[in-house]
């Protein structure tokens, strides 16, 4: 029995063609796309930005169900996990900030805008994206820092002309 393949091969190469863009996109991506199981956190997909921003491989991520967990600032993982617990299905986007130490032990901010994919005959799923925003996090305390000198110095200046005031006003 001969069977003509032709269609079947030509979908196949235009199927993986498409895969590959796909794939491609989301590695030019500045931040980590992730996927993972709702109620494990075991991740099911990380993009290979994990490595550039984190310092992680995807295997060394995709190795542990925990992995997330484990990478979490501890002042931030209750929250984090309290947070989880909370999403709702309904695609609905979530943005939350939080820390996680990168490979090189340093603290790395960042936002991760969720969405919960709630899919017939599927468990729930969270998908996302992680943005680093170390740099708009340490600029916005260096603002913080700089208005709380600001408005002290103001203070000053302010009972300073008081007295000047005062003194002028006596004699």
């Amino acid at each position: 029995i001969l069977e003509d393949v032709t269609q079947r091969k030509i979908e196949e190469k235009t199927l993986i063609e498409s895969q590959k863009r796909i794939e491609s996109l989301i590695n030019t991506i500045d931040g980590i796309v992730w996927e993972a199981n709702l109620e494990t956190h075991e991740s099911i997909f990380i993009s290979k930005k994990v490595e550039d921003i984190l310092g992680y491989t995807v295997e060394e991520w995709m190795s542990n169900p925990d992995y997330w967990l484990q990478v979490l600032y501890s002042e931030d993982k209750e929250r984090m996990v309290s947070y989880i617990k909370h999403l709702a299905p309904g695609n609905h986007q979530h943005v939350e900030e939080y820390r996680v130490y990168a490979k090189d032990g340093s603290l790395v901010w960042i936002r991760d805008i969720v969405t919960v994919i709630d899919e017939p005959n599927q468990p729930v799923k969270l998908r996302g994206i992680m943005i680093d925003v170390t740099n708009h996090k340490e600029a916005e305390a260096a603002l913080d820092k700089s208005y709380t000198l600001v408005s002290e110095q103001n203070k000053r200046l302010l009972n300073f002309s008081y007295i000047v005031s005062h003194n002028l006003r006596s004699h």
